[in-house]
């Protein structure tokens, strides 16, 4: 979580397991929902999270980093050093989905 004068300005994690409560592999975590305040963009704050994000996978074992990555923000991914697999869709409950792009990072 990211905090600036006492108000959640950012929030994000990772997690073993796969998307959809699959089991994970062994080596690979995955990110959860990276988030920033709409008022808060470029401000770093998204770089700061994803770095710490990366140092605690990175020492909890994990050598890559799978994203499930909106649309828009392939680019901020693209620059922490993810790479683009390809285009999925991402379903959600009630049949909803929706475009993402898939992305690996070596730690």
């Amino acid at each position: 979580m990211a905090v600036r004068d006492g108000a959640v300005v950012g929030a994000g994690g990772w997690t073993m397991q796969a998307p959809g409560g699959r089991p994970g592999l062994r080596g690979v975590g995955h990110i959860r929902h990276v988030v920033t305040d709409h008022r808060q963009t470029r401000q770093g704050i998204g770089r700061r999270l994803m770095t710490h994000v990366m140092w605690y996978a990175r020492a909890a074992g994990c050598e890559a980093l799978h994203c499930q990555s909106t649309l828009t923000a392939v680019p901020f991914y693209a620059a922490l050093g993810f790479v683009a697999q390809g285009r999925i869709e991402v379903e959600l409950p009630r049949g909803i989905t929706f475009p993402a792009e898939f992305m690996i990072a070596r730690l």
